[in-house]
């Protein structure tokens, strides 16, 4: 169930954590963001191991002010407890996060593919959640002639006494389903936390962002690749945009009517957002974002399915 009031906190508690988390520092020369003479792709300050390509070591080695790559270990080296602290967010999600990615992507020979089979493990962990926030969806929208006989029966009273039964009886009803309202924004917010990680795990990381996958240069946006006449990339925007809809298409089906207005304004709104995303973000997240997304559209339309069987 989407409402104005969920949308702002959700968008609160994304901003607090981009806010409070570590983020990923674009290698510049004074205001200059520095680039792969070849791939044209975005260097970073802050990798967690060496770069492999050539090219890119020749950049760092000139920036050796800022970032001194010899006293980095290599990627395949790297490991969750080896080296300095950096704080809760790089020891509890970047470091074994960029250790799942490597290890298998070495294990597999294939970076793209370490992204695609991470990504399932994840949205396999976090299942469960998923689950339980589509079927709370349902009872919400289930219970909706009981929330609206109780809004008509408080309607018009701001008494403070009024305002206390009405939040009493509403509990009540919510109890009496078993539902929490918080839970629904759960997996929302599990979902942006795992998103930012990885964003970050595929920059800070040379491994994934120097390798190619099904022509794709991981570490590369499409835009960059735009203006380097790879048209290719495009896919993965009109992809990403897609599956959004699909998703979209399928909350709609356990959304009430009084927030059908929220969802047709999502209905544009998203699409337009992660199209944007899609384009501005490395090839290897926008993999990990079809992916995550398909996974998830599938799982609701089966859940769904499963219900109307029901």
């Amino acid at each position: 169930m989407f409402n104005n009031k969920k949308i702002k906190l959700l968008g609160f508690l994304v901003l607090c954590l981009f806010l409070l988390t570590a983020c990923v520092r674009p290698l510049k020369d004074d205001k200059k963001i520095i680039t792969n003479p070849v791939t044209k792709q975005q260097l970073t300050e802050n990798i967690v191991c060496q770069p492999e390509d050539k090219e890119s070591i020749k950049v760092y080695n000139k920036y050796k002010s800022k970032v001194d790559i010899s006293k980095l270990p290599k990627c395949s080296e790297y490991m969750i407890f080896k080296g300095k602290y950096n704080g809760l967010w790089d020891s509890f999600f970047i470091k074994p996060l960029v250790v799942l990615l490597v290890q298998i992507g070495r294990l597999i020979k294939s970076y793209g593919l370490s992204i695609i089979i991470v990504t399932l493990i994840l949205k396999l962990v976090t299942l469960p959640i998923t689950i339980s926030q589509i079927k709370q969806n349902k009872i919400m929208k289930e219970i909706q002639p009981e929330l609206a006989k109780l809004e008509e029966k408080y309607v018009g009273k701001t008494d403070q006494a009024s305002i206390m039964n009405k939040t009493r009886e509403q509990a009540a009803i919510y109890k009496k389903y078993n539902l929490n309202p918080l839970s629904t924004i759960a997996s929302g917010v599990l979902t942006a936390v795992i998103f930012i990680a990885f964003y970050e795990s595929i920059m800070r990381t040379p491994v994934i962002f120097e390798n190619v996958f099904i022509g794709f240069q991981l570490g590369t946006s499409p835009l960059t690749a735009f203006n380097s006449g790879k048209y290719i990339y495009l896919i993965l925007v009109v992809l990403n945009v897609l599956i959004t809809y699909l998703t979209l298409k399928i909350t709609q089906l356990n959304t009430n009517k009084d927030s059908m207005q929220s969802m047709n304004t999502l209905f544009i709104v998203m699409p337009v957002i992660i199209g944007f995303m899609a384009l501005v973000s490395p090839a290897a997240l926008n993999i990990y974002w079809i992916v995550q997304s398909g996974f998830a559209f599938v799982q609701s339309y089966i859940i769904n399915k499963k219900a109307e069987v029901k």
